[in-house]
């Protein structure tokens, strides 16, 4: 008898507690409630941009001599076109917004072609619009050959973006078919010169914090690059381990992963 007035007491509360729900808010679901109230405690995802549709496609097409393709991933837009080869190399051209008015560089560009996969050695930019520390937008332009540097105010208010001819060598055994695949795997910040120190310290470190690894690094600023090293960790913890975790929280901070893949026909 307790065990069925157990359960006559629970029908009761879920029925008074449904009741209740309706009452307050009208014809919306009472589960739908339960749910929106349950997922204002957890915490908020951090947001990727949101790209302005159209600026890389319009800016690529003033110089491309083939279609344009564009794909947005996780708000960033990016657009390519002018497959060719020159010189044993395989070029591309490739614009994509910047997530914010900072730096980004491509952080790894792949062409396939059957089974052979090549990364890319590097790049060339030919146009570029950027945002100034005093808030004005410049864009440059490099263009001929050799190149010529056209810098004017930009007067739009569009995002910024940059525009890079990605080179990729050939094998000499490689013989490149009329469609390839391109893969753009991620985009990444790239700190202020002097600053990279700075950035590394105060975003890597409060990612590490957050999720309370123990470990505390350093970094050192050399003449080209900034080198990071591990300061502190817990004894228990191994050291690869720890270059995991840097990793990670690296990935978290500065890097938008895609990948942003294109198929494209090559000029012969």
């Amino acid at each position: 008898m307790k065990t069925k007035f157990r359960v006559l007491l629970a029908l009761i509360c879920i029925t008074l507690l449904l009741v209740t729900l309706l009452l307050n808010f009208g014809n919306r679901s009472p589960l739908l409630v339960l749910a929106e109230s349950h997922n204002r405690n957890l915490p908020t995802p951090t947001p990727y941009p949101t790209a302005w549709p159209g600026v890389t496609s319009q800016i690529l097409g003033k110089y491309a001599h083939s279609e344009v393709v564009t794909k947005t991933v996780y708000g960033v837009e990016m657009s390519a076109a002018n497959y060719r080869i020159e010189n044993a190399e395989l070029k591309v051209d490739i614009c994509f917004q910047s997530p914010d008015a900072g730096e980004w560089i491509y952080g790894d560009v792949t062409i396939q072609i059957g089974n052979v996969v090549i990364p890319s050695y590097g790049g060339v930019t030919f146009e570029r619009t950027i945002t100034l520390p005093n808030g004005q937008r410049r864009t440059t332009t490099f263009l001929g050959n050799p190149p010529q540097l056209l810098e004017k105010e930009a007067i739009d208010s569009s995002p910024d973006y940059r525009c890079d001819t990605m080179e990729f060598r050939l094998d000499g055994e490689v013989t490149v078919p009329s469609q390839i695949s391109l893969a753009v795997g991620s985009i990444v910040f790239s700190p202020p010169e002097g600053e990279e120190c700075l950035r590394t310290r105060e975003s890597i470190q409060s990612i590490l914090d957050s999720k309370n690894t123990g470990i505390r690094i350093e970094c050192v600023l050399q003449e080209f690059s900034s080198i990071r090293s591990i300061a502190e960790k817990p004894n228990s913890m191994s050291e690869e381990e720890a270059i995991r975790l840097i990793s990670e929280a690296f990935d978290d901070a500065f890097t938008i992963t895609g990948p942003w893949i294109f198929e494209g026909t090559v000029d012969q």
